[in-house]
């Protein structure tokens, strides 16, 4: 409840796709990345929601710093199967 009240003051902006990371063409991540991030900010908006505004923003640069670390190359091991993704990180990085 507490969390609520703090956010009818203060409204998060999360930007999503091309607006939060400049798309390197040659590598084709654009729409991959633009997905995830749209995902995380859906996530982010639902921890500002149960958990205020201050987790929600450490919650979205964590995600963040990985979706920057490479998960979409495929030896590194850190994009899970996409059957099970939903707007939870953890279910897909």
């Amino acid at each position: 409840a507490a969390a609520g009240a703090e956010l009818a003051h203060r409204l998060p902006v999360f930007p999503v796709g091309d607006a939060i990371l400049e798309p390197f063409w040659p590598q084709g991540l654009g729409s991959n990345r633009g997905f995830h991030s749209a995902l995380d900010a859906v996530w982010a908006a639902h921890v500002a929601a149960e958990a205020g505004l201050d987790e929600a923003l450490l919650e979205r640069h964590f995600w963040y710093d990985l979706m920057l670390q490479g998960p979409w190359n495929p030896g590194a091991g850190l994009l899970k199967p996409a059957e099970g993704w939903c707007a939870d990180p953890v279910s897909r990085y």
